[in-house]
């Protein structure tokens, strides 16, 4: 008989649990709505491209990445910019494409500074080639992502 009533109060407590639980998973998705359709009305979501540069930031970037080199020892011996203007769905790339020669934390170095310096500037393709102790050819294409 013990066992007869422990089981059935077992099962009572057992839909009480449940009955309690769906109750608080629908005020829990209730307040979940309400959240969203107030936090987009409220909230504008940031378009990215308004924090990239103009494209004449190039100009900048080019005059940087000489002057920086210089100062660290890297010797620049080939420097072109090809430019592609923003259309419709994309955005515009300045394309930099350098043959330097330095050592390897010399071009390291200089690299962070220029990723720190310009956040919209990304490596596209890099290679390096050992020429002699020390010595390395870097054959590196950045491109500047701009707003047009």
């Amino acid at each position: 008989m013990a066992a007869g009533l422990a089981s059935k109060s077992l099962v009572a407590y057992s839909n009480r649990d449940l009955t309690d639980a769906a109750g608080e998973l629908m005020k829990v998705q209730e307040a979940r709505r309400q959240y969203e359709s107030n936090s987009s009305q409220r909230i504008l979501k940031p378009d990215f491209r308004q924090y990239l540069p103009n494209a004449a930031a190039r100009d900048e970037v080019v005059r940087v990445a000489s002057r920086d080199a210089q100062s660290q020892g890297l010797q620049i011996s080939n420097l072109s910019v090809e430019r592609r203007p923003a259309s419709q769905g994309e955005l515009g790339q300045s394309r930099l494409s350098l043959t330097m020669v330095s050592s390897y934390p010399a071009f390291k170095s200089w690299l962070a500074d220029m990723q720190g310096r310009f956040p919209a500037l990304a490596v596209e393709s890099l290679q390096l080639r050992r020429v002699s102790d020390g010595q390395q050819e870097v054959q590196l294409v950045l491109t500047l992502f701009t707003q047009d």
